[in-house]
């Protein structure tokens, strides 16, 4: 196999410049976030009607159980 052979400084502003080719390691975390923008409010038009006109973007809860306070 024929290698190229760089100096020092070649091989360190290639790797700076990121034109250095060769194998690239994993990252070995992922940054996962996540903003859930809804309001905790039922909507008043799916608890009532059972159709919301805003659909999947309503900000309220689509939910049509009924709760009770106490035990």
């Amino acid at each position: 196999m024929n290698y190229i052979k760089l100096s020092e400084d070649e091989l360190k502003k290639k790797k700076i410049s990121g034109t250095l080719r060769g194998p690239q390691a994993k990252t070995l975390t992922k940054n996962i976030t996540s903003r859930i923008d809804r309001n905790p409010e039922r909507c008043k038009d799916y608890y009532e009607h059972g159709y919301c006109g805003y659909g999947d973007t309503c900000i309220f809860i689509h939910d049509r159980g009924d709760y009770k306070t106490g035990a």
